[in-house]
């Protein structure tokens, strides 16, 4: 007990119930043998490391209910949930779910603990809730059921204040000065993660990331973001800290600025599966770069992987990709297709900072290919400048212009087993007709005589003629992925060593990265990209849900370990001793400490 009460003075800022603690410990069991452990045994230092681990894990977690038509008394159950989703957030505790009804919730959220808030539930009907049922929170799908939060011009619909992570899934969030905001410092102890959701019509012409802000660690999956304004990165801004766009749409966003379009991104940023299409730039300057995406600053670290970028605009140079300011990109298995260009061409604009810091890009099984520049002196596909460099390996630059690139003094371009219209030096290129299957309709796949997808017939169609691209990409490259027949080597193109270079039925690369049995591109692995264990949080949720980044001190596991402390996973938990039924923890990272 003294120690305990020693702990008050430790612990200022929260209630420390010495008795209760002390009926606490031994009431509790271990697993596959029960320890008798009483607070008098526990020297003073080590039940103070355990106390923050063990206090915050005995409260039940819970699912939080919110369904708009429920008209009695509010509780956050399923047959009393909140009217708002607000309100439910006000209830609720670090780790805990709120589970939102189909319906349409006017009102701006303002977050500042870890949660996830999930829609595309049934719920039940006013009727229903009166006569004492339950409303249907079982299973979210909200393809058919649209849980809609609707913001106002004056905040963004979902703003995650302060270093916490937020999951969003199955919402459409619509109306705000911003989509969603998430802001924490340092940057990389917050989170946000959107998954399934549709973040549109959202932004105004004066705020960077019209859909969604993140200057925390960022992960977007399965979701579109489309049809909102700002000044910069209307799409998506996202930086300082880590990003991954997966598997998502990017569409028709608009930047009334002068950089980015689509996404805006600085530091360390993986898209990969995601079609860029239609967005804008310089709508109100009337100049601008980087309509699909941009990549700037020393420091930044682009991937971009099994990606379709096509239709996007700007002014200036780099309608389709605008690498700038010293950062570095790789691109592999990515198409850059149909951009529209003004005064200086480059689908594909490379530059580097005023202090003489170049960016660098690789390409690997690119396709440059549809656009139609001014003939003004810029290359219509790749224009570089300021001692920045391009490496390009089994691609195709196939414009409508025979000026490809232009390279300013002081850069330096590489090129080898690659196509285009003005051959470039280097081992294995060719300047060839690539007998693309239609490109006047943007199908940039290659004709084979031994058979390729036919999208109109639905059918592996053999043409009478293959193309020269076909099975002459880098002789060491990998071609893992491609149909057999393959002759052991990877096409050109952005569809070599992917399903597309046969008769793999997918339309697009997006669903070449969503098809499931399909091998993952080794880019990441052999998987998808994924942001990893997350260090957000400072805490605990109810039932030991581990909010980010609370796994406690270094060395806490040995530590638990030689006091014969078993952390398990679990979607069960202890209160007082008993068992009591919990939800599952967001993304199943529930534990339970036994003693």
């Amino acid at each position: 007990m003294v120690a305990c009460e020693a702990m008050r003075d430790t612990y200022p800022n929260r209630f420390v119930d010495c008795d209760y603690f002390a009926q606490l410990v031994p009431s509790l069991t271990m697993t596959r043998r029960v320890h008798a452990l009483s607070t008098s045994a526990v020297p003073a230092a080590v039940l103070a490391f355990l106390f923050p681990l063990l206090v915050p894990s005995v409260a039940s977690a819970e699912d939080i209910h919110v369904d708009a038509r429920h008209p009695g008394k509010e509780s956050g159950t399923a047959s009393a949930p909140y009217r708002t989703v607000g309100a439910a957030v006000k209830a609720a505790s670090a780790g805990d779910r709120v589970l939102v009804a189909a319906g349409t919730y006017s009102e701006s959220l303002h977050i500042k603990k870890s949660l996830t808030i999930e829609g595309g539930f049934v719920g039940a009907s006013r009727d229903a809730y009166q006569s004492g049922q339950e409303g249907d929170f079982t299973a979210s799908d909200p393809k058919t059921r649209e849980s809609i939060l609707r913001g106002g011009s004056n905040a963004p619909v979902v703003f995650a204040d302060g270093t916490i992570e937020t999951t969003i899934i199955g919402l459409v969030i619509t109306g705000g000065k911003m989509g969603i905001e998430a802001a924490g410092y340092p940057e990389a102890k917050a989170r946000l993660v959107v998954r399934h959701s549709r973040i549109e019509n959202n932004g105004s012409p004066s705020v960077i990331g019209g859909g969604i802000r993140a200057r925390a660690e960022l992960l977007v999956e399965d979701s579109v973001v489309r049809g909102n304004t700002g000044d910069r990165g209307s799409g998506i801004a996202s930086g300082p800290a880590r990003a991954v766009v997966s598997r998502s749409l990017i569409d028709g966003n608009t930047s009334h600025g002068d950089h980015g379009g689509g996404i805006y991104a600085a530091g360390v940023i993986d898209v990969y599966g995601c079609v860029i299409r239609n967005n804008t730039v310089g709508k109100a300057v009337g100049y601008g770069w980087g309509g699909g995406m941009i990549f700037f600053n020393v420091g930044t670290r682009a991937t971009v992987v099994d990606t379709e970028i096509r239709g996007n605009s700007a002014p200036t140079k780099g309608s389709g990709v605008f690498v700038d300011d010293g950062a570095e990109a790789t691109l592999r298995n990515v198409i850059i297709a149909n951009n529209q260009c003004a005064k200086e061409g480059g689908a594909l604009y490379v530059d580097g900072d005023d202090q003489g810091r170049g960016s660098k890009v690789s390409l690997v099984n690119v396709t440059i290919a549809g656009h139609d520049c001014p003939d003004n002196g810029y290359g219509h596909a790749i224009v570089m400048e300021r001692q920045s460099t391009l490496d390009i390996v089994s691609s195709i630059i196939w414009n409508r212009s025979k000026l490809e690139a232009t390279v300013s003094s002081g850069n330096k371009l590489t090129a080898r087993y690659s196509n285009s219209r003005n051959k470039f030096d280097g081992v294995g290129n060719i300047s060839e007709d690539p007998k693309f299957v239609a490109p006047d309709k943007g199908d940039y796949r290659l004709k084979n005589a031994n058979g390729r997808w036919d999208s109109a017939s639905e059918t592996c169609a053999k043409d009478k003629v293959t193309s020269p691209c076909v099975d002459k990409g880098d002789p060491a490259g990998a071609f893992d992925r491609e149909p057999e027949p393959n002759s052991n080597r990877v096409d050109m193109g952005a569809y070599g060593n992917s399903p597309m270079a046969g008769c793999g039925t997918q339309e697009s690369l997006a669903e070449v990265a969503s098809s499931v049995g399909t091998t993952p591109n080794t880019m990441f692995g052999g998987t998808a990209p994924s942001l990893g264990p997350s260090t957000a949080g400072a805490g605990t949720g109810r039932c030991g849900c581990a909010v980010p980044g609370s796994g406690g001190p270094p060395g806490s596991a040995m530590w638990l370990s030689l006091l014969g402390i078993a952390v398990v996973v679990s979607r069960r938990c202890l209160r007082f001793g008993k068992r009591v039924r919990a939800s599952t923890c967001p993304g199943n990272a529930q534990v339970n400490t036994r003693l």
